[in-house]
């Protein structure tokens, strides 16, 4: 984490609490163009993390690679404040227990119609076992949902094939 933000001139940046707080959208009216290869650069960086020891920054960077082919200053804001997180949180990371028994739970939520663009939802979920993940989750919803519970059935859908898939 420390050399990611290093790298992209980060490592002195503010710590902030959330890795998001406003969902994103393709064209706001006021945002400007920024360099498409940085945002690339600094996603696919946040995106190694989020698949290899950060799910708490799964969500977070999943709706900001959405925005890799045309990103705006808006967009790159959002990457900001996903390193800021980064920087207030470096010393988290996965811990699991010496259980002798190992103990697996998973968990799955989902949103209804978050991404403004085109109202699908997200589906998220994790596997934890002995106390630290094993297994994490999130992604767009193939099909708009008309509803909460719509979206709470597509979920549980998705969670299930997980679980058979990771057998």
């Amino acid at each position: 984490v420390k050399s990611l933000l290093n790298k992209f001139g980060m490592g002195d940046c503010k710590p902030v609490l959330t890795p998001i707080t406003e969902l994103l959208e393709k064209n706001d009216g006021f945002s400007k163009s920024v360099d498409p290869k940085e945002y690339q650069s600094m996603v696919g960086s946040l995106l190694y993390l989020a698949i290899a020891t950060r799910p708490d920054i799964s969500f977070a960077v999943g709706v900001a690679s959405k925005f890799s082919s045309c990103p705006n200053e808006s967009h790159l804001t959002a990457v900001k404040r996903i390193m800021g997180y980064l920087k207030g949180t470096i010393d988290l990371g996965l811990l699991y227990s010496a259980s002798l028994e190992p103990h697996c739970v998973g968990y799955s939520d989902a949103d209804w119609a978050s991404d403004i663009d085109n109202r699908h939802s997200t589906t998220g979920n994790t596997f934890i076992m002995n106390g630290g993940p094993i297994s994490w989750l999130s992604q767009k919803q193939r099909i708009v949902a008309q509803s909460t519970a719509e979206a709470e059935y597509v979920r549980c859908q998705t969670s299930c094939l997980a679980v058979q898939t990771s057998k």
